[in-house]
């Protein structure tokens, strides 16, 4: 043990003292210990501070983390349905596909492709652009319906086209190179349902033009064709004769068996503008040479019944008697047509 004098009042001291005893001063060993447990308490509030900005930091980058990353799995989340949308265009499809045939369609004939396909084909839109006729249709199927999109060169009998099974999909299809159509399958008959309809809306002739009726004849033994040639100006879109057959019948044998006489007259069809006035005064014409054929007919075939059945005429028959006397007065009257 030493003796350390009182900083205070500076009286001998023991240094194992706390304190110096006349003034309480604490000995400096003692003040010592203070500073050094005083530095210790700050250094500590010192470090708990920095601990818990970090431990705040830490937690900050954390969510700021977890944040990124659900966004990131949210933008793609919505760039797959994006590119599912972009990949298959057809999820909706089969209702509007299906919608599409409650509607009212315009039915394409298949004429030369068979009653197979027949009833099958419907137009669903049609216009015209720059010359070309721009069509799209669909097929009606047993399992299931397709669709088409065809480009029609009417003038040089061309076409080019594409199917799909996904009615939209027909908007960025490639339609490919120009071809001629087969001849008897369904894209010749929709080139030929498609075509007509332009044509005659959009020919307009000027000049008249010679009709040629072929009129035929059926007799028993040789049939006898006459071609009668009409002059027309500017006929109707549609000019359309009934085909009405004339019977005449002729007792050819004594037994009384009949042969038949046919005149079959075929309708004049024409596609053509017309003028009333020309076409009613043809009509006109062409109905007094009619009638003034058929009276030759009617003549020429009772004169060839007189002379089968002459051989009978000097019989006391009064049933060839009364026939000659009607067959003749048939053959000389005038007004039969009139």
């Amino acid at each position: 043990m030493a003796l350390i004098n009182c900083p205070e009042c500076s009286k001998a001291i023991s240094d194992q003292s706390i304190s110096c005893p006349s003034c309480g001063f604490p000995t400096p060993s003692e003040q010592i210990d203070n500073n050094d447990l005083l530095a210790s308490s700050r250094q500590r509030q010192k470090n708990s501070g920095c601990s818990g900005a970090t431990i705040f930091l830490i937690i900050i980058i954390v969510l700021i983390g977890f944040w990124l990353v659900s966004a990131y799995d949210g933008y793609t989340e919505k760039a797959r349905q994006y590119s599912e949308e972009q990949s298959e265009p057809d999820k909706e499809s089969p209702q509007v596909q299906g919608s599409l045939f409650d509607s009212p369609l315009t039915q394409i004939p298949m004429l030369l492709s068979g009653s197979g396909e027949d009833g099958r084909y419907f137009l669903i839109s049609h216009f015209a652009s720059y010359g070309i006729e721009n069509v799209k249709y669909a097929r009606r199927g047993k399992e299931s319906d397709s669709f088409g999109e065809m480009q029609i060169d009417c003038t040089n009998g061309k076409i080019r086209k594409t199917s799909s099974d996904n009615l939209e999909a027909l908007t960025s299809a490639d339609l490919g190179d120009w071809y001629t159509p087969t001849p008897d399958w369904t894209d010749q008959d929709i080139v030929n349902f498609i075509c007509p309809i332009e044509s005659v809306v959009s020919k307009n002739i000027e000049h008249h033009e010679v009709v040629e009726k072929v009129v035929t004849l059926e007799a028993p033994k040789n049939e006898v064709i006459e071609k009668v040639t009409l002059e027309q100006f500017k006929p109707e879109p549609v000019i359309s004769a009934q085909a009405i057959p004339r019977e005449v019948v002729l007792s050819n044998a004594p037994s009384g068996s009949e042969k038949e006489y046919k005149v079959w007259e075929p309708p004049i069809k024409t596609k053509e503008p017309y003028n009333e006035k020309v076409v009613n005064k043809a009509a006109d014409d062409k109905k007094e040479r009619d009638i003034a054929r058929r009276k030759s007919d009617d003549r020429a075939i009772c004169e060839q019944a007189i002379k089968v059945n002459s051989a009978y005429l000097g019989k006391d028959d009064p049933e060839y008697s009364q026939w000659k006397a009607i067959e003749r007065a048939n053959c000389m009257q005038d007004k039969l047509y009139e």
